[in-house]
């Protein structure tokens, strides 16, 4: 299988002007001159001054770059990956390394420094004592040989459905593409088995962030006025419902859908009562959690 990177690809344009553009605080700029603008323009309008339109101007240069921020560009989804029987390695790289790279053939080294300020690497060094000196002594620094490096990620990335070439991912294939690397390893009684686990647990540590981040309406107060108030119910029971809309519910339940949906099935069929039986950990209480989320977002 051939690996092809392509450093100016329109992926690899679109991170680069995210990385200079999309900053936490130049959105916040962003917001702010345009708020000032709308003001100011909308006040001297207001007051018959034509220099109202002028004033609206900046607003506008703001407001698109906003919209080109929060749209094209953070959407950092990852491509097919996949041309001709080759494996397009740029659509499969996180925007944050994607920046950073600038030849197509680019070392493992180089991939490392890039990566080297990256939580994914200080999480790898304090979880598994894995510290710098490690890359930056042992990696090959010879142009094109990342292109060792992409085939163990692409490993990772089918075994954890990734999606594509994570950063923590590409991290540990850097790791595994040392030769010898089970020996050194071993040194901090660490085996590669053990730094592998580093690629799920990184995903699930992200995804709960976005579930946290991800807005969500469950309906408002009017779903509560249909429903009534049930004091026997709520001394009897726990309203876990209540505790989604309150507080959230950021565990991942695509695994517990088949069950679910069963559930759903089961109530609907009047039969009234579902009861879930199981080993202590196998989930049932997120199935409780899921069943309540799905009833809240309809």
């Amino acid at each position: 299988m051939e690996y092809i990177l392509n450093a100016k690809s329109a992926r690899v344009k679109r991170a680069k002007y995210a990385a200079v553009y999309g900053g936490k605080w130049l959105v916040i700029l962003y917001k702010l001159i345009g708020a000032v603008s709308l003001i100011a323009g909308l006040v001297l309008l207001f007051n018959g001054q034509p220099a109202g339109w002028l004033a609206l101007i900046p607003g506008f240069i703001a407001g698109s770059l906003l919209a080109w921020v929060q749209g094209d560009l953070s959407n950092t989804s990852f491509g097919s990956g996949s041309k001709n029987q080759s494996v397009v390695v740029d659509d499969l790289l996180e925007f944050n390394l994607l920046c950073g790279l600038k030849t197509n053939s680019p070392s493992a080294y180089d991939l490392w420094k890039v990566l080297e300020k990256t939580e994914e690497r200080y999480f790898l060094g304090n979880r598994y004592l894995i510290d710098s000196s490690y890359f930056e002594n042992l990696l090959d620094k010879n142009p094109d040989s990342a292109k060792a490096v992409w085939p163990i990620a692409e490993t990772y990335s089918t075994k954890y459905a990734l999606g594509g070439f994570t950063n923590m991912a590409v991290l540990a294939a850097l790791v595994a593409s040392v030769q010898g690397h089970e020996q050194i390893l071993k040194t901090v009684q660490l085996d590669m088995k053990d730094v592998e686990t580093a690629v799920p647990w990184m995903r699930d540590v992200l995804e709960k962030r976005r579930l946290v981040r991800a807005k969500k309406s469950f309906g408002g107060i009017g779903r509560d006025w249909a429903y009534g108030y049930t004091p026997i119910l709520r001394a009897l029971g726990h309203n876990v419902s209540q505790d989604i809309e309150l507080n959230g519910f950021f565990s991942d339940t695509s695994m517990h859908q088949k069950i679910v949906a069963q559930m759903i099935q089961m109530l609907n069929s009047g039969n009234g009562t579902v009861t879930l039986v199981g080993d202590t950990g196998v989930g049932k209480t997120t199935c409780v959690h899921a069943f309540a989320e799905h009833i809240l977002t309809g």
